[in-house]
């Protein structure tokens, strides 16, 4: 416990004290420093907590304070001063680090003596092991690696993990030790691993006197000496600076990371990125459970709630947030709403050290990197750095197990499935088979994520923009010309259809930039969004290159026209490679493809589709090609698509119909043959395929009023909307509805729709008056006026509803009292059904029920209605009408 603190663990100390960073100046007083200094590292540091914090320690350490004991007593000390009062945390960090409460401990203040522990087998049972104890445990364990699985058993490790251990290709070679190091990892990386039970599971095996031997060593704490030592080598090692850290900021700095240098589509620096924070509890139980709607006695409610969004976590916090073991973080978003984006982000906080100051190196990925994509080790991926790094950079990365590295591993969804697996590298520095001191951060498409969920402890969602970033992007966008903005702005209202899709990033842009060069005209649907997206870079492109006037191109098959058939070209590659897996293209693979051109030039950025990538190797250097983004290339794979004979299209289709790669592609398919097609007809109409949610976006892209009778048929017109869903999504949902000629069951729980998505539905709902003949609200208890507004126009609308239950929502009086104007009069109305609201209007109640001549039954459940109000209630109804009271 008295162990001084090097300056070389400041790291190590950060890290476990980070949490308090905003009672920095106490601990700092704590440690002596002189209050003017501490007023200079506030100025000098911007009053950065975070940077605070890391500066107060590094005074400190270095020996500028009147406490110049830099020791683990000093530290917990500290934290159990009064003006810091943080012995919880003392506590914890006296665990993770494996000290005793011994009587130097009393005396100090900084435990109270236990009374109750009668013998010092029972103090010593507090001794917790860490990641740090493994060389320890090894070296006097390696003699009974052959009884690994009985002594698995022991520890209680799940069987499955045991058999994924004997049949892992790379741990064979290594033999019994091999699978005694992955057991004692897996085992350490469990909540507080205790001693004791190591030792027990020793004894079980027969190793009585191994387990005797190991019991001394720790009533000696000869394994945390052999930790002080081995961190003490370690951390000097530590002190060297990586070569390869200097190149890396200057390179994030420049945010060049996919080494593009002209960025296309144009993007802003706006502030949009809105985070929320996916539970990890939930997202176990999502995998398994879907949201049930039933029925038990008169009242509809939810058995179980699909909702596992959690708070909403601010960009700075992404990393920063506490955990006993590797650090293992997925961000999550749907395509073009901007994970690289953010990576990019993280990536430039940490090169100007402003965020990530425990971390001497970050590495971002690519996973679209045909070099970076196949690297089988540290070794190999650093190769991407040509001479920017040395030897000596791999040394200390394997030295410290990647414990000072953050790897960004950007679209793990472009990884190919074999990849993937176990054995390979990259899912290995997420199990922690490789460098298991090292952070890492994944960005993917949601689908993708499914096996590596669970070796997640923070799992987080893009959201991208609100209605008020939409406006902001849109202004900033045009600020040079405010008119053409607020146009923009005020046109997106008469037409949901495009704005629903503009909480994603690049639609947002790439809807702004086709309204700058189109006379102000907007799309329909998000394929003609991204067709024509297409068709004016090919322009711009071409005004570029021959600085002729602009060339008259309508379609996509007039721009292939145009250059001779090379988009054709460009598209079966988009298609084939992501078939295979593969995104990136050679020079001489888009030579061999297209052949001799006149224009080499407009080949080699694909007329402004393509963008250039510079990959180092052992070789040199070697260019890549890949689509300006994977939506783009999306979009091309699925022309190629529709230019196939009915037979092959039919083939493709039902191959990968189900495959979640190409669900953009079929989304953008379907808007481009718009159903004309037989065998997109027969497929759609055969396969009972609407309960996904991608396939209804598949028609309502391809604008098929068939399919919609197609759905309701199948759903039997009912549609239980349970969570949060996104706008484009809610406009689906509508059109399916609207356009079906159903009349349509709609359960709407747990705050599911926004403002902005319940405007998307209303699109479609108030000019289809006879859609909905039953609506139920559950458990929406965080209803806004503008939500009920447009809710009210909605029920307003629908002519022949029978049917309007209210349950648990808790809305205010105001609110009742509009929902009761806008339900006055509706001819059809047969039950009406509020329950639990608190307080009901009553006046307001019996002046719509006056008008409801068919009502048959009224249930008011929980409402808080007392006799007078019920016998006004009574009076407003007829006799014929049913009316259910109950408290």
């Amino acid at each position: 416990m008295d162990r001084t603190i090097s300056f070389d663990e400041i790291q190590d100390v950060f890290r476990l004290i980070r949490s308090v960073k905003d009672k920095w100046e106490s601990i700092g007083a704590g440690f002596g420093i002189d209050p003017s200094t501490l007023s200079k590292v506030k100025e000098d540091e911007h009053d950065v907590k975070d940077k605070c914090l890391y500066a107060t320690l590094n005074i400190w350490l270095h020996g500028k304070s009147s406490s110049n004991f830099h020791s683990w007593r000093t530290l917990l000390k500290v934290l159990k001063s009064e003006d810091v009062n943080e012995g919880t945390l003392a506590e914890s960090i006296m665990a993770k680090k494996g000290f005793q409460r011994g009587p130097s401990l009393v005396r100090c203040g900084l435990t109270t003596p236990n009374h109750e522990l009668s013998s010092h087998e029972e103090q010593r049972s507090a001794v917790i092991l860490t990641l740090n104890h493994l060389p320890f445990l090894l070296e006097h364990l390696e003699c009974v690696a052959s009884k690994w699985k009985q002594i698995g058993v022991y520890l209680n490790i799940p069987q499955g993990h045991l058999d994924n251990i004997i049949s892992t290709p790379t741990l064979l070679s290594g033999g019994p030790v091999s699978f005694l190091h992955e057991l004692l990892t897996y085992w350490l990386r469990q909540s507080n691993p205790n001693a004791d039970k190591l030792l027990t599971a020793l004894k079980k095996t027969g190793e009585h006197q191994l387990s005797c031997t190991l019991k001394k060593f720790f009533d000696l704490g000869n394994h945390n000496a052999a930790i002080n030592n081995a961190s003490h080598s370690v951390m000097k090692t530590s002190l060297e600076p990586y070569l390869l850290e200097q190149y890396v900021r200057s390179l994030y700095k420049n945010q060049t990371i996919d080494g593009q240098q002209h960025q296309w589509p144009p993007t802003l620096e706006v502030e949009y990125i809105n985070l929320v924070l996916i539970t990890q509890e939930n997202v176990l139980q999502h995998a398994h459970q879907k949201a049930l709607i039933q029925k038990s006695g008169d009242i509809t409610f939810i058995t179980e709630q699909d909702e596992f969004r959690g708070k909403c976590l601010a960009f700075e916090d992404i990393m920063n947030y506490e955990c006993n073991r590797k650090k293992v973080i997925i961000i999550e978003g749907c395509p073009g709403i901007g994970k690289t984006t953010l990576a990019s982000k993280l990536c430039q906080e940490w090169s100007e050290k402003r965020q990530m100051l425990e971390f001497k190196l970050l590495l971002y990925i690519p996973l679209r990197s045909p070099l970076m994509r196949t690297a089988q080790s540290i070794d190999e991926l650093l190769e991407y750095y040509g001479d920017n790094y040395t030897s000596n950079d791999v040394l200390l990365i394997k030295k410290n197990q990647g414990r000072d590295v953050v790897f960004i591993l950007d679209g793990w969804d472009e990884l190919r499935p074999s990849c993937r697996s176990i054995d390979m590298f990259f899912p290995g520095l997420i199990y922690g088979k490789f460098l298991p001191e090292s952070t890492i951060v994944v960005t993917s498409r949601p689908g993708a994520t499914i096996d590596i969920r669970r070796h997640a402890n923070r799992i987080v969602e893009i959201l991208g923009f609100t209605e008020d970033q939409i406006k902001q992007y849109i202004m900033s966008y045009f600020k040079t010309n405010e008119k053409a903005g607020q146009k923009l702005v005020e046109d997106l209202k008469s037409y949901p259809n495009v704005a629903s899709t503009c909480y994603v990033a690049i639609n947002l842009t790439i809807v702004c930039y086709v309204y700058h060069v189109s006379d102000h005209q907007l799309p329909s649907t998000l394929t003609e969004v991204y067709e024509l997206f297409i068709i004016h870079t090919l322009k711009r492109h071409f005004k570029r290159l021959s600085d002729s006037n602009e060339i008259d191109l309508e379609t996509i098959g007039d721009c292939d026209k145009s250059v001779n058939g090379i988009i054709k070209v460009l598209a079966n590659m988009a298609l084939k490679s992501l078939q295979n897996n593969d995104l990136s293209f050679t020079k001489q693979e888009l030579i061999n493809a297209v052949g001799v051109v006149d224009e080499e030039e407009a080949l080699f950025d694909g007329f402004g589709l393509l963008k250039n990538v510079i990959a180092f190797e052992k070789s040199g250097t070697k260019s890549y090609y890949h689509f300006l983004h994977l939506t783009i290339h999306e979009f091309l794979a699925a022309y190629s698509v529709s230019l196939m004979t009915d037979t092959n299209r039919w083939d493709w289709l039902t191959k990968y119909l189900r495959d979640e790669r190409f669900e953009m592609v079929l989304k953008f398919y379907c808007g481009m043959d718009k159903f004309q097609s037989h065998s997109t007809r027969i497929l759609f109409s055969t396969q009972n395929i609407y309960g996904v949610p991608f396939t209804l976006e598949c028609i309502y892209e391809g604008q098929w009023r068939d399919g919609c009778k197609n759905v309701a048929k199948q759903t039997s017109s009912s549609l239980s909307i349970v969570r949060p869903i996104q706008p484009y999504r809610a406009l689906v949902y509508g059109y399916i509805m609207a356009t079906s000629e159903s009349q349509w069951e709609l359960h709407w729980c747990n705050n599911a729709f926004g403002e902005q998505e319940l405007r998307c539905l209303r699109r479609y709902l108030v000019c289809a008056p006879l859609t909905l003949a039953k609506i139920v609200l559950i458990n929406n208890t965080a209803l806004s006026s503008n939500i009920i507004d447009s809710l009210s126009e909605i029920l307003k609308s629908q002519k022949e509803l029978t049917y309007v239950a209210i349950n648990n929502c808790h809305l205010h009086d105001s609110f009742v009292k509009e929902i009761c104007r806008s339900i006055r009069g509706l001819q059809f109305i047969q039950v009406l059904e509020i329950v639990k609201n608190d307080k009901l209007p009553i006046k307001d109640l019996c002046a719509m029920l006056h008008t409801l001549p068919s009502l048959q039954q009224l249930k008011l459940y929980g409402n808080n209605i007392d006799k007078v109000g019920q016998d006004e209630v009574m009076f407003a109804v007829s006799e014929e009408t049913e009316v259910i009271f109950h408290c």
